[in-house]
């Protein structure tokens, strides 16, 4: 009697029944949404696989079946080959799943704790298939699709060496030339860690990160974050997180300190995003998490009003570097020239660069 109720509970073996049941329910639901008049065929089609799959003693011999299945529909008629493969697939897999289940249900809980064993014997392939198969190229093509996925229609905003991708990036100019200028400040500044603020696809991290300086990346946007993520592994460094974390003042706790914070053509959107003064506290907290050297640019005079930025009076420089000051207590301002950057409408202009050193 126990050993029953404990193999009723075991959530391992009513997931695969739960899958199972899952797999027939959605493949009705989409064949009557998608194809209702090719509904009753791929149900006649489903029902014999079905019983097939629940003789079947391995899923293994079930993709061997399916694929000797496709190419007999395809000989006789390739138009509707891939159509008559899915209830096919999903009669066979559905049967094999539950005729698997079954046993261990009735065998109690000593026996059900071998379903994980079993059904991962089962769908191992002959050693021949597994051959044939190369999950790393796998992975690489759906990455790659999902890259361009993601840059729709946008296009790649930063040069990141690592993507195949790079010769298309829109600031591919302005971020190399900010790096030239930021670069001699971390070595001189002997930074050790490094968070890069709306780190976008990872440009200004990864550079860091070569430099021999461990960096988190900070991206809120899923599309950049995949691509950083992306970026990332195909670069093969081993020193970089990417930090999905969408930056607001209840949440600047979360932001990890650093030597040095990377605050690049951000703050513009916080301003947008949370109002003036909520901006500028935000951005004392990011200086209070900077060990040695703060660097900062923004949105100045380009940005439409819609932004909420201020008349920067007398001038963007004079403005900025006043910010910075009653932002960054104990920090000098330094700047770090004029380099390219572009409007929301995506016309060319020129942006200050600032590097807040602590201490000095």
């Amino acid at each position: 009697m126990e050993g029953k109720r404990n193999a009723r509970l075991d959530p391992r073996a009513d997931v695969v029944v739960f899958g199972a049941v899952a797999f027939v329910v959605v493949f009705g639901l989409l064949i009557e949404h998608e194809a209702p008049d090719s509904y009753p065929i791929a149900f006649v089609l489903w029902v014999p696989a079905f019983a097939a799959g629940l003789l079947v003693k391995r899923l293994s011999l079930v993709l061997l079946g399916a694929l000797a299945f496709l190419t007999f529909a395809a000989l006789s008629d390739p138009e509707p080959a891939g159509e008559d493969l899915i209830p096919v697939m999903l009669g066979l897999l559905t049967g094999a799943a539950l005729r698997l289940t079954r046993p261990q249900l009735r065998a109690g809980h000593g026996q059900a704790s071998r379903l994980v064993v079993r059904a991962q014997q089962a769908v191992a392939l002959p050693p021949p298939l597994r051959r044939l198969i190369d999950r790393p190229a796998i992975d690489a093509a759906i990455d790659l699709a999902r890259l361009r996925l993601d840059l729709f229609p946008h296009g790649l905003y930063q040069p990141v060496a690592s993507l195949p991708v790079t010769g298309t990036a829109k600031r591919a100019d302005g971020c190399r030339s900010r790096w030239e200028a930021m670069r001699p400040f971390v070595i001189e500044h002997r930074v050790r860690t490094a968070v890069d603020v709306g780190a976008n696809a990872g440009y200004f991290s990864l550079e860091l990160a070569a430099l021999g300086v461990p960096t988190t990346a900070i991206e809120c946007d899923p599309a950049l974050y995949r691509t950083a993520l992306l970026a990332v592994r195909r670069s093969e460094l081993d020193n970089v997180a990417v930090m999905a974390l969408e930056l607001r003042p209840d949440a600047m706790e979360l932001l990890p300190p650093a030597d040095a914070m990377l605050c690049l053509s951000v703050w513009h959107h916080l301003v947008r995003s949370n109002g003036l003064d909520a901006a500028t506290a935000m951005l004392r907290d990011i200086w209070a998490r900077t060990g040695k050297v703060l660097f900062f640019d923004t949105g100045e005079a380009e940005m439409p009003a819609s932004f909420g930025l201020p008349a920067m009076v007398p001038d963007a420089r004079a403005w900025l570097t006043g910010l910075l000051r009653g932002c960054c207590e104990g920090g000098e301002v330094r700047l770090l020239g004029l380099h390219d950057a572009f409007d929301a409408a995506g016309r060319s202009c020129r942006r200050h660069l600032f590097a807040v050193v602590r201490g000095v």
